[in-house]
């Protein structure tokens, strides 16, 4: 016997759909802490790198006096 009501309104499809939802907005938010991280990684590196090329510059110019 068939019901007339479509599968939407299944309480199981519901869950379902429920649970999919809960893991896409999970995967959005380690998407957004992963992305997070690397930017603040990259700001580091940027940080490190300038600072090598001030001890290089320091370098030289002590050396050279």
């Amino acid at each position: 016997m068939q019901s007339n009501r479509s599968d939407s309104s299944c309480p199981i499809t519901r869950r379902v759909y429920s649970f999919t939802a809960a893991s896409d907005l999970r995967g959005k938010h380690r998407v957004q802490a992963e992305l997070k991280r690397l930017e603040q990684e990259a700001k580091s590196l940027e940080v490190s790198s300038r600072l090598n090329v001030f001890l290089a510059t320091s370098y030289c110019c002590w050396f050279n006096r």
